[in-house]
């Protein structure tokens, strides 16, 4: 019985060290394997693009797509397909299908003359609907046909308006708006926190100027600086055209885009048009994502004595 209760003992802890050598094993594929991506698109005439991302030599997959409205979706684990989940077909017996064959056979003796006189009532049938048509055809008058004609007409011009300025170039107008007035808020609140903080000016002096503080502000300058470097793609090409009416507004977006110029150097080409309304461009890159290095960036922020202690001494003076 003791000889028993041992083995099932020795069992239980073999079966709960393989578990735990499992559990360690997946952890260290998802912290040490990174996360693969890579993206296409175009935007003229016809718009489509694509974004896959995969994982552990495409044991995870994930895949978005479009072409101007279509939007298609694929995840597979494992080589399986996840969603878009397939139709089931229906199996059927060997005795289903041998009685499907005897009714087809019968069928087919049998429905011949049906067959026959439902082709000439629906020859009869395609006769008058034709007949009906040409009276229709010949009882609209000149004045309908004017007016449809008007209404076509509206609707091309309608058309080549949004052509000419298409809802993406507003788009981005709107960003740019959008981008500008959230700088004016931030120099205002930065402004605000100036006069509040006249009053302590030398506290806010002896921060700034306090070797902690700066030795901080070196390492979060070099912990993001580092991430961003890992996260971008690798590999980037395309070429940007853009323009709008007012050249000014070209202008502005071309300084924002220059901001970039670090990371995509010379991969990407950008054409700006300061005379005319356009919006045409390609772009493909793929890169990976290592999660292990994200947690470890985050863990020696998180952990970092000097960058703890510049936060909670800000709060304090700010308040």
């Amino acid at each position: 019985m003791l000889y028993l209760l041992l083995t099932i003992l020795k069992f239980l802890g073999w079966l709960l060290v393989g578990i735990i050598a499992i559990l360690i094993l997946l952890l260290l594929l998802i912290l040490l394997v990174p996360v693969r991506y890579k993206f296409q698109g175009e935007y003229d005439e016809i718009k489509k693009g694509t974004f896959q991302c995969s994982w552990l030599f495409h044991s995870l997959f994930f895949k978005a797509s479009f072409e101007s409205k279509e939007k298609k979706y694929l995840f597979k684990m494992l080589g399986f397909t996840l969603y878009p989940k397939k139709k089931r077909r229906i199996k059927t017996n060997k005795k289903k299908k041998k009685e499907k064959q005897q009714l087809e056979v019968i069928g087919h003796l049998t429905g011949q003359e049906e067959n026959v006189k439902k082709e000439q009532e629906m020859d009869s049938k395609r006769e008058i609907e034709r007949k009906e048509a040409q009276d229709k055809v010949e009882k609209i008058t000149k004045e309908e046909r004017m007016k449809f004609e008007e209404e076509i007409v509206i609707e091309e011009e309608k058309d080549l308006e949004e052509e000419e300025h298409p809802y993406f170039i507003t788009k981005i107008l709107r960003w740019i708006k959008k981008f500008f007035m959230g700088i004016k808020n931030i120099r205002k609140s930065f402004v605000g926190c100036i006069k509040k903080g006249k009053s302590k000016k030398e506290e806010i002096k002896k921060f700034l100027k306090n070797e902690k503080t700066q030795k901080a502000y070196r390492d979060c300058k070099y912990y993001t600086k580092n991430t961003i470097l890992h996260i971008i793609p690798r590999k980037l090409k395309g070429e940007i055209q853009f323009g709008f009416e007012d050249p000014a507004k070209t202008g502005e977006l071309l300084s924002i885009l220059s901001l970039g110029l670090p990371i995509y150097k010379n991969n990407i080409r950008i054409i700006p048009y300061f005379d005319q309304a356009k919006l045409e461009g390609k772009l493909s890159g793929r890169g990976r994502i290592s999660v292990g290095y994200c947690c470890y960036i985050f863990l020696r922020v998180w952990f970092h004595k000097e960058i703890r202690l510049t936060i909670k001494r800000a709060k304090k003076i700010l308040k």
